[in-house]
């Protein structure tokens, strides 16, 4: 499997390091949730046995390489909290007037560790 996009811009490569990037597809599920991202997993699962000699699948959930539900939920809580508690950072702590992005990266990371070190 590839893309129009990847077979546009790697097609015709003869580098093999890009050429490797020919067949490396990414989705993101998270925001999908968990319903949908294991009906994905399993669509895939299936079409790999039935279709695919040769398919590799990296799923940051774990649910493809357990076909654990728990584990699952439990890797989408994880990330969902993990941006939650991005945007509460952000809302807490807003942007200055005038302020560039990395000195807000830099002020808000500063912040963080002030607060671990309590």
């Amino acid at each position: 499997m590839s893309s129009k996009a990847y077979l546009k811009f790697f097609g015709k490569t003869e580098t093999t390091a890009e050429s490797e990037y020919l067949y490396m597809l990414s989705v993101k599920t998270q925001y999908a949730g968990v319903v949908l991202h294991q009906f994905i997993i399993q669509l895939f699962r299936y079409l790999s046995k039935k279709y695919f000699a040769d398919f590799m699948m990296k799923d940051e959930s774990g649910y493809w390489e357990t076909n654990d539900e728990a584990v699952l939920k439990s890797n989408f809580k994880k990330y969902n909290d993990l941006i939650d508690g991005f945007v509460s950072a952000i809302e807490i702590f807003p942007l200055q007037a005038g302020e560039t992005i990395e000195t807000y990266l830099e002020r808000l990371l500063k912040q963080i560790n002030d607060k671990k070190k309590l």
